[in-house]
């Protein structure tokens, strides 16, 4: 046997390792699904992979924005300003990718309650807070891809404003399929988080919030 001094424990997480490519993800995996990262500000509203039917494109699950992470609801508190996160660590190449996913956001309101997706290096740091961030529906300053084209909202009149990479309308379940041309062939290789982001003001809104899945 052997034996020494004893010191004092430490408890520590670490980052889940960056996945490779080609990637799919389609929320079914456990073991995929913790390996995604998720940043809560100071609101009610966060990002879940949960099982609620309205905001699952196909299978049992996806990412959605929820006020209850523990029941999985897909609804918003719109008197709750939020700034909230989830994203997965890629590891990219200095080549051309086809990104795809679905999303659905049949609520929202305008530039204060909306999402966005993108890409962006992984030592950006992502503001946790709805007010004053140089992170809005239009200002992205350290994004190196928008897969939004602007943002992603549908309000009382079903529009997805400015919207430029969305293949088709949205369908009878209020689904938008996406299909982006990335070009990383001018970028270098390392790690990028693929981002996506609710932000909402506290005042009014209309529900439902974000959903995404099959990417």
């Amino acid at each position: 046997s052997m034996y020494g001094d004893w010191s004092e424990a430490y408890l520590f997480t670490t980052p889940s390792l960056p996945a490779t490519l080609p990637f799919v993800c389609d929320f079914e995996d456990p073991a995929e699904s913790t390996r995604w990262s998720f940043v809560d500000g100071a609101g009610t509203n966060v990002f879940t992979i949960g099982t609620n039917t309205s905001a699952v494109y196909a299978g049992a699950n996806a990412l959605y924005v929820t006020n209850n992470r523990t029941s999985g609801t897909y609804t918003y508190s719109t008197g709750s300003a939020t700034r909230a996160y989830a994203f997965r660590t890629i590891h990219f190449e200095s080549k051309g990718y086809q990104v795809n996913f679905k999303f659905k956001v049949t609520g929202g309101e305008g530039n204060w309650d909306f999402g966005r997706i993108f890409l962006t290096n992984a030592t950006t740091a992502l503001p946790a807070s709805e007010a004053g961030s140089s992170y809005s529906s239009t200002t992205f300053p350290t994004t190196v891809a928008e897969f939004d084209g602007q943002f992603l909202y549908s309000g009382s009149n079903p529009q997805l404003s400015g919207y430029t990479y969305a293949v088709g309308n949205p369908d009878a379940n209020g689904w938008v399929s996406v299909s982006y041309f990335l070009d990383m062939t001018t970028k270098a290789e390392g790690d990028y988080n693929f981002v996506v982001m609710w932000s909402n003001d506290g005042s009014s809104g209309n529900q439902s919030p974000l959903a995404v899945d099959n990417i």
